[in-house]
């Protein structure tokens, strides 16, 4: 991804929207962007979230209708620590996520997965977290 920031500039950028872009890989391009807090990268040809960089500030992040196939043991322990503040996630139509089609208890369970390795996440694919969530989260940690 060429970089079309001055460099006096990108660590005063916040809000970054490069949804529909065909954006596939150079993640490491966000590195830069030490105080953003906002990353949508929507709707793009995204395969892989291994190379993100960290970046601490980000609390919202938009990757719905990617590519995104990720194995989700490895997925959340690397959220978990490339993004601390995040609590709003947008992962919806990418093969890692179960689908609208899912079942329910698949769905409960993928979003209590989140929830469990990052416990500032309050809002998962435009839903906030509520009892049912809880209550699966709640039998995850008793199998565990």
């Amino acid at each position: 991804m060429k970089n079309y920031i001055k460099e006096d500039t990108a660590g005063t950028v916040t809000h970054i929207y490069l949804d529909f872009n065909q954006i596939n890989d150079g993640l490491q391009f966000f590195a830069q962007f030490t105080l953003i807090k906002e990353l949508n990268l929507g709707g793009n040809k995204i395969e892989s979230c291994a190379s993100f960089p960290q970046l601490a500030n980000l609390t919202d992040l938009l990757l719905d209708g990617n590519q995104i196939a990720d194995n989700l043991d490895d997925l959340l322990p690397n959220f978990l620590l490339k993004f601390p503040k995040l609590k709003y996630l947008l992962l919806q139509d990418n093969p890692i996520h179960p689908g609208d089609s899912a079942d329910e208890k698949s769905m409960l369970v993928f979003r209590a997965k989140f929830k469990l390795w990052i416990k500032s996440l309050e809002n998962l694919d435009m839903d906030q977290y509520g009892k049912k969530d809880e209550k699966m989260i709640e039998e995850l940690r008793e199998e565990e």
